[in-house]
């Protein structure tokens, strides 16, 4: 397949069959054949992506030798960042190979779920283990209302629950949220404090990443590393450093011994691909690009809808079939084959969400409107140590500042006097997550609630942990919730701004409801599908109940236990 770097386009070219795997000697004679065939059409080719296939390194070992081979028999300088294809007119076209980044991050992860990763800043070397995410993830686990990590599931976690193909599992935890709450964590002695160590990969890749990945050509969300590449921009840094760092990793096994694994290598290969594909498309004119296209997402998109026509194992003759469809539909319509399933689940998906939250409707019987909490479940109580205690607390304030930040820009915009009464500039120890949180400590952009508005938040959240299991199987869940804090909730003073003041009660109560009870969902959803284990401490009777059902339905049986009933 073909893909543009300036232009946004990619066209499937060529696909061979053969019985097992393709040699590496047979991938240089197709990959010098079809480089030579773009080339006549006018297109400049200049660089081959591929994932760590052992036949795949192979044969970009074997090209990078021949390359030096020629210039020593010519006497010619060699430049060992490119590999050099001849064209018929016996012109030698210099290409770089990239390592598709997606499948490094992978192949760092399966590493480290068996060995641990050694690393040297500042002369000290220092350890990276998956044990430090296990901490991390049992932690946060154990509070009930809010995490501090609420992406993170079983999936991303636990070792043999984990969906090792999808990258967004690898994304997720080696992220700058995750570095920043472990290292939080480790400063407190609430996790081992060399927990430190790994919470520095977890940034150090996630930047890395980012700077490999970037799909914008301005900063979005406070990711100044996913932007496009330009001659002066961050990204030369980022990789100068990123080489320094990653020349002196190396994983270990338990009892000490070295373990020699390839994708570090093929990290430095990469990295030092872009940098001198940088230069070479700057040369020609070409003064930024997105390195998000440089990857193998377009090939295997292909391939999955190729699955999706037919079998998800065709043959010959149905994978001949489903590559002509989908090249003749992509060139007659409008859309490409695999739009339409898009727009139909975000519609879809929208119209459930919003009819989940909409008040009564007018043809609402009158035993729904009277609805009030019940008691068809126990309340869920919840008996805390002080520890997890405390990491509520702070979620809660994250979350606080959080919801001052959504109302900003739908309720408040920009309103300084609603600003000024509600956030706070000194910091003070209720703040000290949300601190850890921000992407440029010289440059925070997160907000900072007062303490009056942090105990509101607690409240609203406390309150809505309590009752869902009471109020979950009643229809008007937000709307009975609402109503209920609006008339029992004390606030302890009132917004000075005369616009916003009759309102803010209202919405503020609304928002964070509703944020909570799709959170609420959400974790029984997992729970139901076996992406999150039941706590041993779980007091909701909901989740018990969810845990039950996944245990009676799940295609490998569970025995059942003392937590599984209610």
């Amino acid at each position: 397949m073909v893909r543009g770097i300036k232009k946004k386009f990619k066209q499937p070219i060529m696909y061979t069959f053969c019985k097992g795997a393709t040699n590496q000697y047979e991938i240089i004679c197709q990959l010098k054949k079809v480089i030579e065939t773009v080339h006549l059409t006018g297109l400049r080719v200049v660089g081959t992506i591929s994932d760590q296939g052992t036949a795949n390194v192979g044969a970009i070992n074997i090209l990078n030798n021949e390359t030096r081979l020629y210039h020593v028999k010519n006497n010619s300088e060699y430049h060992d960042e490119f590999y050099e294809v001849e064209l018929h007119d016996k012109q030698r076209l210099k290409l770089v190979h990239i390592y598709d980044v997606p499948h490094l991050m992978k192949c760092i992860r399966n590493n480290l779920l068996t060995k641990n990763l050694s690393y040297t800043i500042d002369n000290k070397t220092k350890y990276a283990k998956w044990s430090h995410l296990e901490d991390l993830y049992k932690m946060d686990s154990a509070v009930p209302d809010c995490k501090m990590l609420p992406r993170l599931t079983d999936q991303h976690i636990v070792r043999d629950k984990i969906a090792k193909m999808k990258v967004k599992y690898v994304t997720q935890v080696f992220s700058q949220r995750v570095s920043s709450t472990m290292n939080f964590l480790a400063s407190r002695n609430i996790i081992g404090t060399d927990a430190a160590d790994t919470a520095f990969i977890c940034l150090f890749f996630d930047k890395l990443f980012d700077s490999l990945n970037g799909s914008f050509d301005k900063v979005t969300d406070g990711k100044i590393y996913r932007t496009a590449v330009k001659k002066n921009s961050i990204h030369h840094t980022v990789w100068a450093e990123s080489l320094k760092v990653l020349s002196t990793m190396s994983f270990v096994l338990e009892n000490g011994r070295k373990k020699s694994v390839p994708t570090i290598q093929n990290w430095m290969t990469t990295i030092r691909s872009f940098k001198t594909l940088s230069k070479l498309l700057d040369l020609n004119g070409i003064r930024s690009f997105l390195p998000r296209h440089l990857n193998q997402d377009p090939l295997e998109c292909f391939f999955g809808a190729i699955r999706s026509i037919g079998s998800k194992n065709p043959n010959c003759h149905a994978f001949d079939s489903a590559y002509k469809t989908l090249v003749l539909n992509n060139l007659v319509s409008t859309h490409s084959p695999g739009s339409s399933c898009e727009e139909d689940f975000t519609e879809g998906s929208l119209s459930s969400f919003k009819n989940f939250f909409e008040s009564a409707i007018a043809s609402t019987s009158d035993f729904e409107n009277q609805i009030v909490i019940s008691a068809d479940l126990p309340p869920t109580l919840h008996n805390l140590s002080m520890t997890t205690s405390f990491v509520r607390g702070q979620a809660q304030n994250y979350i606080a500042g959080f919801i001052v930040k959504k109302l900003n820009k739908t309720f408040f915009k920009n309103c300084q006097t609603c600003l000024t009464q509600l956030c706070t500039e000194k910091v003070s120890e209720h703040h000290s997550l949300i601190t850890a949180r921000e992407y440029q400590s010289n440059h925070p952009t997160l907000k900072y609630p007062t303490s009056t508005l942090c105990s509101i938040v607690q409240q609203i959240i406390s309150f809505v942990g309590e009752k869902m299991s009471n109020v979950c199987l009643h229809p008007n869940i937000h709307s009975t919730l609402t109503n209920a804090l609006n008339q029992q909730l004390i606030f302890p003073f009132e917004l000075n701004c005369s616009e916003h003041k009759d309102l803010f009660r209202l919405n503020i109560i609304k928002f964070t409801v509703k944020m909570m009870i799709q959170h609420y969902c959400t974790e029984v959803n997992r729970i139901l599908l076996g992406k999150r284990k039941l706590q041993d401490n779980e007091t909701d009777p909901v989740k018990k109940l969810a845990y039950t059902w996944y245990l009676k339905h799940s295609k490998t049986r569970k025995t059942q236990g003392k937590f599984n009933l209610i």
